[in-house]
């Protein structure tokens, strides 16, 4: 019994960790010793984004990933939008979207 007690205290530990580090949109946040990204630094990532989506790298949507836990939660948000254009081809969309980000920072 104090086996089964224990599995479900750690199962809820970790489901708690796991829910933390997804926001309502399932965008990952970034973690308090992942070291945030400064507006500029985004913008040179969005425009490297931009010109693969242009060329039409359909694999752009990996450097996102690493994107996710670099930036703060609003922007993650966009991001994942952002990577599920990307993942329906709908690149011209993706470009907007990534092209208002950057208007906004």
């Amino acid at each position: 019994m104090r086996v089964r007690d224990a599995a479900e205290e750690l199962l809820k530990q970790i489901t708690s960790y796991l829910n933390d580090q997804l926001d309502l949109e399932g965008a990952p946040v970034a973690s308090k010793t992942d070291e945030q990204l400064t507006n500029s630094e985004i913008i040179e990532s969005v425009s490297r984004l931009i010109q693969e989506l242009e060329m039409g790298a359909a694999d752009a949507s990996d450097h996102l990933e690493s994107l996710f836990h670099q930036v703060n939660q609003d922007h993650a948000r966009v991001l994942k939008r952002v990577q599920d254009k990307i993942h329906n081809y709908d690149y011209d969309l993706a470009i907007e979207q990534l092209e208002k980000l950057k208007e906004e920072l």
